[in-house]
């Protein structure tokens, strides 16, 4: 090129061409969704509530949580009875049903005592559902203390049923129910022990929630229950034993609470 000549210079510069936006598939925000559940310890605990509270309003769905729950009411009743001088006369399952509303059947656990400090045993009930859901999902905790709390509550079972269970269907209802703490005490890994896991912990959290719903509703109803029959025996409002029974179970799942914040989400999923 000459000297003093002009000089062109061409850039070749790509025009960017904007790029259509990509939306997350269901599964893709499933799969996020459920990242972020297992990383906070405190949404996976009010997750794990609020799922055994809106099993409790389901037909059929809730009656093995609500099996459950009776067989640990009873067996507040029945080992408070026997720890003050009484005894365990039987345990008898029943179906309560509306002709014109099936599906919305119960099972309820009926236990049957004798002897024993009345008030005690009476107040153990709705207060030994509430401590064994505790004790429940203590256990499906990785400690060693979570370890003898499912031992612990699997021997307050398997007491109850020696002692009062007569007939097959509650055998058969004790078994089950025993099988819950057993299955803690069992190594389960994987996939397969984190589905396992949640269920136990629906189990314990619904057992427990049923100390401050039952008896708020049997009040709220003026149907006889342990808070009416509390109130014939000590000659003080049903309102106390209601709010003394509420009062116990905020307290253990504000404990519990505690304890599953300190859970990691690698434990977690184990």
């Amino acid at each position: 090129m000459p000297s003093g000549g002009l000089r062109i210079e061409i850039w070749n510069n790509p025009v960017p061409v904007p790029q259509p936006k990509t939306v997350p598939t269901f599964p893709a925000r499933a799969s996020r969704a459920w990242q972020a559940l297992l990383a906070s310890a405190r949404l996976r605990f009010f997750a794990t509530l609020a799922a055994a509270i809106c099993l409790s309003a389901m037909p059929v769905l809730s009656w093995p949580f609500s099996l459950f729950a009776g067989v640990l009411h009873e067996a507040g009743h029945g080992l408070m009875a026997l720890a003050t001088g009484g005894e365990v006369l039987g345990l008898r399952l029943s179906l309560v049903a509306h002709p014109d509303r099936l599906l919305w059947a119960r099972i309820d656990v009926l236990g049957f005592y004798q002897g024993g400090h009345a008030v005690a045993a009476t107040f153990a009930g709705f207060a030994g559902a509430a401590l064994g859901g505790a004790m429940l999902y203590h256990a499906t905790l990785a400690s060693r203390t979570g370890r003898l709390s499912g031992a612990l509550l699997l021997g307050g079972i398997c007491l109850l049923g020696a002692l009062g269970a007569r007939d097959p269907a509650a055998l058969a209802a004790i078994a089950g129910c025993a099988c819950l703490p057993l299955l803690t005490l069992l190594p389960c890994r994987g996939r397969g022990g984190l589905a396992l896991r949640v269920a136990l912990r629906i189990f314990a959290l619904h057992a427990l929630q049923t100390a401050f719903r039952s008896p708020s509703s049997l009040w709220a109803m003026r149907r006889s229950g342990d808070g009416a029959l509390l109130s014939f025996l000590t000659h003080r409002p049903e309102a106390i034993w209601v709010v003394l029974w509420a009062a116990i179970a905020l307290l253990l799942l504000r404990q519990l609470l505690i304890l599953a914040e300190g859970e990691t989400p690698a434990s977690y999923g184990k």
